[in-house]
């Protein structure tokens, strides 16, 4: 299972108290996987917010259940993380309305505290392929996420941790084993 979310065009997450949408779920999103370990969705290109980049957070559950009422419990937190964009297309897109509105200056990748971390940034950053002439008709986001089904950081994610906290050790390298992996396909509309 999973978790996805990012803030809004302007930087303004849901289900935050202090930003006034506690009650509220825009831009959040929780998909189950196929057998081959891929899920797809369709959402906005993210916003930024002052001292970070762009990115989307991530969180992989295994081993939990879907109840009838929709909800996912149980199970144990295989990844914690989060997804960057090249910068190139950022700054087409920082062109694009409403995005040539946004009033903070968007902090580049290589400036960003959890993107310049050791081994990072190939893991996270995605690729871009649009799906028209123009950037404004929409883009499609691949990410390719290694995971190790046997990790357990569901304490980090109770504690507080931010996504885009990443185990000692780094980013894996290479192929991946099958069932260590998770292949997504994001549209960005």
């Amino acid at each position: 299972m999973i978790d996805i979310w990012h803030c809004n065009i302007t930087g303004i997450y849901s289900s935050f108290e202090a930003e006034g949408t506690a009650n509220k779920t825009f831009l959040r999103g929780l998909q189950a996987t196929d057998e081959q370990g891929v899920m797809q969705m369709t959402s906005i290109f993210p916003g930024w917010y002052s001292g970070r980049a762009t990115h989307i957070h991530t969180v992989a559950h295994v081993g939990g259940s879907m109840n009838s009422n929709g909800t996912y419990t149980g199970g144990t937190v295989a990844h914690i993380g989060q997804v960057f964009f090249p910068e190139d297309v950022l700054e087409q897109i920082g062109e694009i309305s409403p995005c040539s509105t946004h009033n903070l200056v968007r902090l580049k990748n290589a400036d960003d505290r959890l993107w310049s971390s050791d081994g990072v940034q190939d893991a996270v950053t995605t690729e871009i392929t649009p799906l028209g002439d123009k950037l404004e008709d929409g883009v499609m986001a691949h990410i390719l996420i290694g995971l190790d089904l046997t990790a357990d950081y569901s304490d980090d994610l109770v504690s507080g941790v931010q996504g885009g906290w990443m185990p000692s050790g780094g980013t894996p390298s290479g192929a991946m084993s099958e069932g260590m992996s998770m292949g997504t396909s994001l549209t960005m509309a």
